[in-house]
């Protein structure tokens, strides 16, 4: 079971099947990631099981806290009687004294420990550290994508010359093509292409068997960008050069838009089969 545990702030994450941690650079809050086999929440449990305790008046057992340290968030200014991170705002405490800090994690037994990441959810990093290009293109999959990139540009091109032979064959028998004609080849081109737009985006996120929004939304658009520009390339050398340019400039906002939303549709969709 492979974690990713920040140096900074102490945050782990549990690496998903298909992740490494090439995938990621730093830590959200800045801090440099290392790899581990073994649980951060074991490791924890053993360092603070290990701790001395003191006994209050009572007989109750706490952890030792020398006379005049302070626990102070660095984020808030919040200072807390206890615990590991800032009730105000979820910040690491500092543990201080006459100004000065004196360690980053505060001296708890780990029965506070423990409660303190099931509030706070023990994966408290998100698989969303994107610094740089280089992140960003490692979360595109073109297997994914290259299905989802054919499909659009086969079914598009199978319905636009359909639609064009249905119209030839009007204007032949009745020698002109009336409004209403016009009109419902003109309704199918639309919801052909919603439908063609989001499905292409689904199939891209659905088959790279993603679980993360941004995957989904980055590699839908990957299929919409690259549709666009093989139909535009394509109608650039079978009917002409201006058709070609149109179809890239209007194809990319608005086929890129679909495929995204669709990409989003897809993890949707992936992550509710697998809750059940």
């Amino acid at each position: 079971m492979p974690f990713l545990v920040c140096e900074k702030c102490g945050g782990y994450y549990q690496l998903q099947k298909g992740e490494s941690i090439d995938d990621f650079e730093s830590c959200l809050c800045g801090g440099k990631l290392t790899y581990t086999e073994n649980n951060p929440e074991n490791i924890i449990k053993e360092k603070y099981e290990g701790e001395e305790r003191s006994t209050d008046e009572n007989g109750n057992t706490t952890g030792k806290i020398g006379e005049g340290v302070k626990l102070i968030c660095p984020n808030c200014l919040n200072e807390d009687q206890d615990g590991l991170y800032c009730s105000n705002c979820g910040g690491k405490l500092l543990k201080m004294k006459n100004g000065e800090v004196i360690s980053k994690r505060k001296n708890e037994d780990y029965s506070l420990t423990r409660k303190v990441q099931e509030k706070n959810s023990p994966k408290n990093l998100h698989s969303e550290p994107i610094n740089g290009l280089k992140s960003l293109f490692n979360r595109i999959k073109w297997v994914g994508v290259s299905a989802g990139v054919i499909f659009l540009v086969i079914i598009i091109l199978i319905i636009f010359y359909s639609l064009m032979s249905m119209m030839s064959f009007n204007y032949y028998y009745s020698g002109d093509i009336y409004y209403n004609d016009f009109q419902f080849f003109f309704n199918v081109s639309i919801i052909s292409l919603l439908l063609i737009g989001f499905s292409s985006g689904a199939m891209a996120s659905y088959i790279n068997k993603y679980n993360d929004f941004i995957d989904g939304l980055l590699n839908g658009f990957m299929v919409g960008f690259i549709g666009s520009v093989i139909l535009g390339v394509y109608s650039f050398f079978t009917y002409s050069v201006i058709g070609g340019f149109l179809i890239i400039i209007i194809g990319i906002p608005v086929l890129a838009s679909l495929s995204s939303v669709g990409g989003i549709m897809g993890i949707f969709v992936r992550n509710k089969l697998e809750d059940y």
